[in-house]
């Protein structure tokens, strides 16, 4: 789906149904998903109606984002309803995707070991952490990681 960049404007901040606070100035991304479609083919834009396991899939996804809360995964603040989408306010990775961070550096130099050593900690730790909860996470992969920073890497999130 589509992402945007919210930033709060409301002196008092928002509250949400969680009970925290957002506030003035803090930055989110809103996602927009299909509760209907998902694209079938990236190229052409082809989109399939979604099966039933897959809308099931994708509430259970945004119930689980509630639900968890760990320094090493893109927090969740709420979700939004309406007839064919949901809007999915969640906190806003600046740096990008793991990936492109990593080609863009490849571009340059390489990743040092320690470097690598400390995401893949990071890593472990929110792995480990859903694991504890008896969550899998089921499509890890280097996109899957976020940076908060556009300068550095040394705070990364992993998505849902």
């Amino acid at each position: 789906g589509k992402v945007f960049k919210a930033t709060v404007k409301s002196a008092d901040g928002v509250k949400l149904t969680s009970g925290r606070i957002l506030a003035q100035g803090f930055g989110v991304a809103i996602k927009t998903v299909s509760k209907k479609y998902h694209v079938a083919d990236e190229e052409t834009g082809h989109k399939q109606k979604m099966s039933k396991e897959e809308i099931d899939s994708l509430y259970t996804e945004c119930e689980i984002g509630m639900m968890v809360d760990h320094p090493g995964l893109v927090k969740m603040f709420s979700v939004h309803l309406c007839s064919s989408n949901m809007h999915i306010v969640q906190e806003l990775m600046e740096g990008g995707e793991l990936f492109d961070r990593i080609l863009d550096r490849y571009a340059e130099s390489y990743f040092t070991e320690k470097e690598c050593a400390r995401m893949l900690k990071q890593l472990g730790e929110a792995l480990a952490y859903l694991h504890d909860m008896g969550i899998a996470h089921r499509d890890l992969k280097v996109s899957a990681g976020a940076s908060r920073s556009a300068r550095t890497t040394s705070s990364l999130n992993f998505i849902l």
